[in-house]
């Protein structure tokens, strides 16, 4: 089995799952990171979009910078990495070439209508006519509801539905779980408990990511703190990752009720991929 680890941008996947990448690696399975928003853009730019580039140190060509730190950080990893080209939100437009995203409100909000049915495109192109026995999907749930993260989110939705296997991952980072495409879920978290040698390899990768790091966390001693809180110790060695498995339920369900960073967990050894 195959194991496709969606990337909405070159650092999500590292950033929320690399631990869990690491164990996979190590037990000789398959692995491969793809990043679906990693096309190459061109001006003119936003102003919102500039000023990014600026903070990323990267002028006005930022990708070939990402993609070379996606491609060091998981060769740490040991895993296969590829992008899809489409182009992230902060740089798509309309068909009259305005921006869809001009500003980071707009990139935390609504998705466009332009972009309504780009997961199921996107979905099927990544599965590739592939027997449900020979992938397993790990799919952002979309915390913070960045509009790249939520159309990778209804990507999983649509994998699911097909019949794959789809575990969600929670997006490092992020924090606002109050987001309205949780609607009509619920989710059951399953803690993956990971030795501490999973830990280091995921911040070893996660390093690579340079330009990334400056904007997040400032400098790389924070970066390393961050994801020493963000995957809290459980017992004396082992550290966690969680990931979630979604049930449809009403369609007028609450968010907020199906999904909370401090939702039950157990211990799902038995029962994960990663196992």
């Amino acid at each position: 089995m195959k194991h496709v680890v969606v990337s909405p941008h070159f650092d999500d996947a590292i950033g929320s799952c690399g631990a869990t990448i690491s164990r996979l690696r190590r037990h000789d399975e398959e692995v491969v990171v793809q990043t679906i928003f990693g096309g190459t853009p061109s001006p003119p730019y936003s102003e919102f979009a500039l000023r990014l580039h600026a903070v990323w140190g990267s002028a006005d060509f930022p990708v070939p910078t990402r993609l070379e730190e996606d491609k060091r950080a998981c060769a740490v990893l040991g895993c296969a990495h590829g992008s899809l080209g489409i182009l992230e939100g902060l740089y798509r437009n309309s068909a009259e070439g305005a921006h869809l995203y001009p500003d980071e409100p707009s990139l935390f909000g609504p998705i466009a209508s332009e972009d309504h049915d780009l997961h199921v495109v996107t979905s099927r192109e990544l599965a590739g006519g592939a027997a449900i026995s020979d992938l397993c999907f790990y799919v952002p749930l979309g915390v913070g509801h960045h509009v790249d993260h939520v159309i990778a989110f209804r990507m999983g939705l649509e994998w699911a539905r097909l019949g794959y296997s789809v575990w969600f991952y929670r997006d490092f980072f992020y924090t606002d779980w109050d987001c309205p495409h949780f609607g009509g879920h619920r989710g059951r978290a399953l803690v993956q408990r990971l030795p501490a040698i999973d830990l280091e390899q995921k911040v070893k990768a996660f390093l690579h990511y340079r330009s990334q790091i400056r904007m997040l966390f400032g400098d790389a001693a924070s970066a390393v703190s961050y994801f020493a809180g963000a995957n809290p110790r459980r017992g004396r060695s082992h550290f966690q990752e969680v990931f979630w498995q979604l049930d449809r339920i009403s369609p007028d369900a609450g968010s907020r009720k199906v999904f909370s960073p401090g939702l039950g967990h157990r211990d799902s050894r038995a029962d994960h991929p990663a196992k």
